[in-house]
């Protein structure tokens, strides 16, 4: 048991047998674990970007480039939104077999800064696909496809028999 003075100068410590956290008995510890927390929230809108190679820059830009795509149906169609930005309609493909829409293409950039005292150049370029299961009751073989700023709108009509009657 302590005594009134040691109660008033020592930290708290409990006087049962449960377990007792580290950072109880010791402040420092509770201190370091705030510090740290404070320097990790503090670094999260930091990149490390100069430190990467090419290779891995060039790599994490076309995994973070999947298209998004939007699928509604209305009464008469299957309609399917795609995003694609900075794209040519040259640059994209598009196929049905096997109850299965392939959206392909072809992703080129090309970024050129000139600034007093530097010129800087960087070419990107890759690959992406996308599949969109189709369902039952579409007639494929009149697929048709609008690609306006950057998104392609493809519309697939529904047989006469799956329309839905309003």
């Amino acid at each position: 048991m302590r005594t009134s003075t040691e109660r008033k100068i020592l930290p708290y410590k409990r006087e049962s047998n449960l377990p007792v956290k580290h950072e109880e008995i010791e402040p420092l510890g509770l201190l370091r674990r705030e510090i740290d927390r404070l320097f990790e929230n503090f670094t999260l809108g930091f990149t490390l970007e100069p430190f990467r190679t090419l290779e891995e820059r060039i790599v994490e830009r076309f995994r973070q480039f999947t298209p998004v795509v939007d699928v509604t149906e209305s009464e008469k169609n299957l309609n399917v939104n795609v995003e694609l930005p900075g794209m040519d309609e040259k640059d994209i493909k598009l196929s049905v077999t096997d109850g299965h829409l392939m959206i392909r293409g072809e992703k080129k950039e090309e970024k050129e800064e000139k600034k007093k005292g530097y010129y800087r150049t960087e070419r990107t370029f890759g690959e992406f696909s996308r599949v969109v299961p189709l369902p039952t009751g579409v007639d494929t073989k009149r697929v048709s496809s609008v690609f306006k700023k950057g998104l392609l709108r493809i519309t697939i009509p529904k047989t006469k028999e799956t329309r839905t009657t309003g």
